[in-house]
C-alpha cells in the first residue's frame, strides 16, 4: 500500500493485482449483513477460532457490503 493510500480510521485498504480497494463497513452495512446472516461479532470470533467458521457466502457478503460502504 502506497503512502498516499493511507486508510482513515475504520477503513481497510488493500492492493490486489496492482489495484487498490477500500473496504468500509458502516452501521447500515453491518445491519444489512446481520439481517441476512448471523451477528457480526459471531463472524469475527469465527475468524479467530473462537466460534463457528464463517461460510463462503458470509465472507462474500461482508466484502460486497464493505465495498458498498465505500461507495463502490
Amino acid at each position: 500500500m502506497a503512502i498516499t493510500a493511507n486508510a482513515p480510521r475504520g477503513v481497510f485498504v488493500v492492493e490486489i493485482d496492482g489495484v487498490t480497494y477500500t473496504f468500509l463497513l458502516r452501521n447500515r452495512e453491518i445491519e444489512r449483513f446481520e439481517d441476512k446472516n448471523r451477528g457480526i461479532f459471531e463472524i469475527w470470533d469465527g475468524f479467530f477460532d473462537r466460534g463457528k467458521k464463517p461460510t463462503s457466502r458470509e465472507v462474500k457478503d461482508l466484502i460486497a457490503l464493505a465495498l458498498v460502504g465505500d461507495g463502490m
